[in-house]
């Protein structure tokens, strides 16, 4: 920038996405006018891109609001939507990665980033503890699939880069909310490439106990949550703690906080899905659910009269044709399971957004 920007009265047009000023502040200068567009006309995905311009006087700004416009039918339409940008700082995983080591720790097994379990060798070694439930890596400051995942045991990817931390008895409801933040569904253009996690606001969120409950009833219905209960070849049997209604530690941890009227109503539509899936051919009573494996396991399919998991109706690899004779095995089942997905949308943007951005754990 320095060497474009030599005299007072020189300025730059600078259209880009916004991480330049917002992550990397690689600009301190006069802001003068703005502009933010739909990055999709620009032969690019639907996603937010601005065009900024900069005067050669030195500024330090912390936010900015960018004047909006959007392109439809070859006219160019200003959609009035202020968006106030904000710049970051601090990165999940540099304050809320928890690397504190137990004594009692013994040898683990690990898994695959899709959850299913791993036979590769590797020379660092995953943990087992039964304070141990799962394994949480929130990196960098995108919202994307590669910077999460939540599952039972540690990823191979984690344990080889030392990406994320264990969720153990003592922390893991303090730490849900970062799984929660990961997931702001960004449903609008305008909303991608301009917010970002971060920990600039460290641990207020802690003290706001309704946020945490909320954060916590959405984890373990949410199907992003890949934490699911089986049997190894190490001879353990690893139960998945992070679902509800099934005697775990979630359910004690849910006894701590007071429920509202729309916590009570999903839990409620989770306990008929519970009812239902117990009613399944495929239903292990030694098993702890939550809603990924029971779409996954118990939410069957009939084909030409036999019943399919929906990994096995996939590898049929049926065409259009084909799929038209399968059906649902479970109606009722499976009717239920939509009406929580629903639900779970409603539930995030109602109890859990506004807080997000309070904190700042999405900024």
């Amino acid at each position: 920038m320095e060497i474009l920007l030599k005299k007072e009265n020189d300025f730059l047009l600078l259209f880009s996405p916004i991480k330049y000023w917002k992550l990397w502040k690689l600009v301190n200068k006069k802001f003068i006018d703005w502009y933010w567009f739909n990055r999709q006309h620009f032969h690019a995905w639907k996603s937010f891109i601005s065009c900024i311009l900069w005067q050669n006087k030195n500024d330090i700004l912390e936010k900015i609001s960018l004047k909006s416009y959007d392109i439809e039918e070859d006219k160019i339409k200003n959609i009035w939507k202020n968006i106030e940008i904000k710049k970051v700082y601090t990165q999940m995983q540099s304050s809320y990665n928890d690397k504190i080591l137990y004594n009692d720790d013994e040898e683990g097994v690990f898994c695959e980033t899709n959850w299913s379990l791993s036979y590769k060798d590797t020379h660092k070694k995953a943990k087992y503890n039964k304070n141990i439930i799962g394994y949480l890596r929130a990196t960098s400051h995108d919202l994307d699939v590669k910077s999460l995942s939540l599952t039972r045991l540690i990823t191979y990817d984690a344990l080889t880069q030392s990406f994320g931390f264990y969720l153990r008895s003592d922390n893991f409801v303090n730490k849900l909310p970062l799984f929660c933040a990961k997931l702001y569904p960004q449903e609008n253009w305008y909303e991608r490439d301009i917010y970002f996690t971060t920990a600039d606001r460290w641990e207020d969120y802690l003290e706001d106990k309704d946020f945490l409950k909320s954060c916590l009833i959405f984890t373990c219905l949410s199907q992003r949550n890949k934490c699911l209960s089986f049997n190894w070849s190490d001879k353990r049997f690893y139960k998945n703690e992070l679902c509800l209604f099934q005697n775990t530690q979630s359910d004690e941890k849910l006894k701590e906080f007071n429920l509202n009227n729309t916590d009570k109503n999903i839990l409620k539509l989770w306990n008929e899905i519970l009812e239902e899936a117990m009613k399944t051919k495929n239903y292990n009573e030694k098993f702890t659910y939550w809603l990924f494996q029971i779409i996954q396991e118990l939410n069957t399919y009939i084909y030409e009269g036999k019943s399919y998991t929906k990994d096995e109706l996939t590898k049929l690899k049926l065409t259009a044709t084909e799929k038209k004779g399968k059906s649902i095995e479970y109606v009722v089942l499976n009717t239920k399971i939509e009406e929580l997905k629903k639900f779970l949308k409603e539930y995030y943007k109602k109890e859990i957004e506004a807080k997000l951005f309070e904190y700042e754990l999405l900024k």
